[in-house]
């Protein structure tokens, strides 16, 4: 009996034992498949936000280009009609213009003196201008021409002024020479006189 009964205790511990390392292994496989499953979970729910969030960037990047294409559009728009309205009113102006300016020949009259008076006033202001000109012209020559005067006329009389002592100086040489001849001739006739005496 005592054999049976260690048997019996032994094959107690065991199946205890066997129990016990099934139930940690149980655990151990539930806490892998916990972590697993958590994992998974967490793999799921980053993938998702990560769709969504590409999604709706995707979403913003479409709606932008939509707004920037309609944008562009309703530019386009408003320019040609801006542009169409410009020469519109551009084209009645020089109607109102051309009506009001030409349309009866009272007008006409009127616009065809006031081209004549514009000519009339241009012509006069050319004159005046030319005679502006010819007159400072004729100023400027009749100063040159009084200048040249003036140093002509100082000129001349420094020369005559310098001529005066040599003037004097030639006509004491020519008295002088005059002189010497006299005194020749009159020596000679003396001499001749003697001769024939």
């Amino acid at each position: 009996m005592a054999t049976t009964e260690s048997t019996r205790r032994q094959t107690a511990a065991t199946k205890r034992s066997t129990a016990a390392k099934r139930a940690a292994g149980t655990r151990a496989q539930n806490r892998t498949q916990k972590t697993t499953r958590t994992q998974a979970r967490r793999t799921t729910r980053t993938a998702q936000r990560s769709t969504q969030r590409t999604a709706a960037t995707a979403e913003r990047q479409a709606t932008t280009q939509a707004n920037q294409v309609q944008d562009l559009v309703e530019r386009a728009a408003l320019t040609y009609v801006g542009a169409a309205l410009t020469a519109r009113d551009r084209v009645v102006q020089g109607y109102d213009y051309l009506r009001k300016t030409y349309g009866d020949p009272d007008s006409v009259q009127r616009q065809l003196k006031k081209f004549e008076r514009r000519g009339t006033t241009g012509r006069n202001r050319f004159e005046r201008q030319l005679k502006r000109s010819r007159t400072r012209v004729e100023r400027e020559l009749r100063q040159r021409r009084n200048q040249v005067r003036r140093e002509a006329t100082a000129a001349r009389r420094d020369v005559s002024r310098q001529l005066k002592p040599l003037q004097a100086q030639v006509d004491l040489v020519s008295a002088q020479v005059e002189n010497a001849v006299q005194t020749g001739v009159t020596e000679a006739q003396k001499a001749v006189e003697r001769v024939v005496a």
